[in-house]
């Protein structure tokens, strides 16, 4: 396969979407978090729902993206 057939190659180097990635990362961490702040009530207040929300997102992201040390 040549580079005009798969622009994802260049140089030799596999490059990623990553607008795609983020997106899926979110996606998933939201549904999780949202599954989750039902998991053991029928009705959670909002800041719980929220919360757990936040936190399936951002555990999503931290599974496929790395970050400097200074930023965690």
């Amino acid at each position: 396969m040549t580079k005009k057939q798969n622009p994802e190659i260049e140089s030799g180097r596999i490059t990623a979407r990553l607008y795609s990635l983020m997106e899926e990362a979110v996606e998933t961490g939201v549904t999780f978090g949202y599954r989750r702040a039902f998991k053991h009530t029928d009705s959670p207040n909002e800041l719980d729902v929220i919360e757990h929300i936040v936190q399936e997102v951002m555990n999503a992201i931290c599974e496929r993206f790395t970050f400097p040390e200074e930023l965690t």
